[in-house]
């Protein structure tokens, strides 16, 4: 059980924990980012999801999305979207301004 109190949520939008479920059930990374940017709503708090899947075809690609809260003027989340093939290197930081 996650028990969510109401200072989880922002107004009219979603917490990330039901967009990070939703995940489970993607089947590639078009799905991922479909969800969520969730179109219409947004999030109301950011996240970052590192991934790869393990029975697509070709070169195993390893992404690393930046999920960032929906901004007043747009009803989506912000996404910024990194992937590496293998040999390459993903190096993320965040910094609080």
């Amino acid at each position: 059980m996650n028990p969510f109190h109401i200072n989880d949520f922002l107004i009219l939008h979603l917490a990330r924990t039901f967009l990070t479920r939703a995940l489970l059930s993607a089947e590639n990374q078009s799905k991922v980012e479909q969800i969520l940017t969730d179109e219409g709503c947004g999030a109301a708090d950011g996240c970052s999801v590192n991934m790869t899947f393990l029975g697509q075809e070709g070169d195993r690609l390893f992404s690393n999305i930046e999920m960032g809260p929906a901004v007043e003027s747009q009803n989506r989340s912000q996404l910024n979207i990194f992937t590496a093939s293998p040999g390459e290197f993903i190096i993320h930081c965040n910094k609080l301004v």
